[in-house]
């Protein structure tokens, strides 16, 4: 059997059909962002978000010129860019960008792939090859008193999901069948070192998630049934497999006691949204016959994730109960999404197009008006959310950005 891996790892590696980004063989020389083999320098530059013009690709619906959209794909008259709202970037004192009143901020370059917030700080992994990779770190607001980046963790091979808790970041890190889930302090300062492995010989660990007890993640090669989600207590121990015969799980998420992940299938239209107790017990299916679902987010209610799809028209947000039921749709029809985070009113996804026509979206929990929060990205692949701003990560130009307010 061959292993592949993408150019950038991206869900894509987990749908043997994609339509995004190229595979390259296991062995192969991998292209990497400048510098994405550390944390880069840290800085407060100006992104280009400026207003751009409707995207060139018509099946893409939201209107750079607004800024909004109504769920039918209709823009909805009243916050323009450069209208009132534009003034309160400029009481922000904004030293971004300011796109339709908010204030769109570079935080660090350096090949950013997933990223997680806690407690006013950002934490992001770095790809690069065998122990180039990096764990990273950076105030949500950095000044001269809190700093710039620290490149918490280096030497890691391929380090890709990442999650954090009071006291601790997780990450897991590599592919094939040498993969590891790792644990490192967050009080690590100038690669400090103090990271440990929780588990070893995984197979092409992918997306991961922490509660109080312990640590969830999924593994599997990208073109085979031999998937699983697995446990493992953040103190340390044996780990535990909560799913097998799993068709490509990418994203995962823990809430109230269950573990919730999506299988990104192995045909198009064979994905499925899925739940087990985080103790053990029976698989329960939330969603089949999704196409391609790459990233996952829960909130007290609802299941939500990304649709990928294999053109425009089959790429979505969906959510569903998380005790299952009725399947809705939260936005469809909107070009390559990835990522994917919700608060207590909004979801937030991202439209990862390529030179310079992505774009941070979000819509009300229940569907509605898409806003559209910054355009002009490159390739935006992971997102989170904090209770003021908006954080994503560009792989193909190495940088992490914010966006405030959301």
């Amino acid at each position: 059997m061959t292993l592949a891996r993408p150019l950038l790892p991206t869900p894509t590696r987990r749908v043997a059909w994609r339509w995004l980004l190229p595979l390259v063989p296991i062995g192969a020389a991998v292209a990497v962002p400048a510098a994405a083999s550390s944390c880069g320098t840290s800085r407060s530059g100006a992104v280009d978000a400026s207003v751009a013009d409707a995207s060139d690709d018509a099946s893409f619906a939201v209107s750079f010129d607004t800024g909004v959209m109504d769920a039918g794909g209709d823009v909805d008259a009243g916050e323009e860019a450069g209208g009132a709202d534009a003034g309160g970037c400029a009481l922000l004192t904004c030293p971004g960008q300011c796109f339709a009143g908010r204030c769109v901020v570079t935080l660090a370059p350096g090949g950013s792939y997933a990223l997680a917030v806690r407690s006013g700080e950002v934490y992001w992994t770095t790809g690069g090859g065998p122990d180039a990779g990096s764990i990273c770190g950076i105030s949500a607001s950095p000044t001269a008193s809190t700093g710039g980046k620290t490149t918490l963790f280096s030497g890691q091979s391929f380090p890709y999901g990442i999650a954090v808790d009071d006291t601790y970041v997780y990450w897991t890190d590599g592919f094939a069948s040498g993969g590891s889930v790792m644990k490192g302090p967050r009080s690590a300062v100038a690669d400090g070192g103090g990271a440990v492995a929780l588990a070893t010989g995984q197979l092409a660990p992918y997306g991961i998630a922490v509660d109080a007890t312990s640590v969830y993640w999924t593994t599997g090669a990208a073109t085979t049934s031999s998937g699983a989600v697995m446990k493992v207590p953040i103190t340390g121990g044996a780990a535990v497999t909560l799913a097998s015969g799993q068709e490509s799980p990418a994203g995962v998420a823990v809430e109230g006691g269950s573990v919730y992940w999506v299988n990104a299938g192995l045909t198009a239209g064979n994905g499925a949204v899925l739940r087990v107790p985080a103790d053990g017990g029976d698989v329960t299916t939330l969603a089949s016959g999704q196409n391609a679902p790459s990233a996952i987010a829960v909130d007290g209610t609802s299941v939500y994730w990304t649709q990928l799809g294999t053109t425009a028209d089959s790429s979505a947000v969906v959510k569903v109960a998380l005790d299952g039921g009725t399947v809705a749709t939260v936005a469809a029809q909107l070009g390559p999404t990835s990522g994917i985070a919700v608060d207590a009113n909004n979801v937030y996804w991202l439209l990862s197009l390529s030179e310079g026509s992505g774009a941070v979206l979000s819509a009300p929990l229940d569907g509605g008006a898409i806003t559209t929060l910054a355009s002009k990205q490159d390739t935006p692949f992971a997102i989170a959310v904090d209770a003021t701003s908006v954080y994503w990560t560009s792989p193909t130009d190495g940088t992490l950005l914010k966006v405030t307010p959301k």
